[in-house]
C-alpha cells in the first residue's frame, strides 16, 4: 500500500475574526504555529509569495487561549 499526502496552505483568516481574508503577493505576514517542523510553514508560506516579517512557534498540538 503506498501512502501519498498534498500539503497546501489553507485560506488565509482575520487574526481578530477568524474570518477569510486575501492577501496578494507580497503581503507581509506574522507566522503563528504549533506544529513539529514549523520551519516547514514558514518555507511554505515565503514559497507562496508571502512576506514573513515574524513568527511564533508554539509546541507540536500547542492549546491555543
Amino acid at each position: 500500500m503506498a501512502f501519498h499526502f498534498v500539503r497546501r496552505l489553507g485560506t488565509p483568516l482575520d487574526a481578530e475574526t477568524s474570518t477569510p481574508i486575501s492577501l496578494e503577493t507580497g503581503a507581509k505576514v506574522l507566522a503563528v504555529s504549533g506544529i513539529a517542523r514549523p520551519q516547514a510553514f514558514v518555507d511554505a508560506l515565503t514559497s507562496a509569495g508571502y512576506d514573513v516579517v515574524d513568527s511564533m512557534s508554539f509546541r507540536d498540538h500547542h492549546a491555543y487561549s
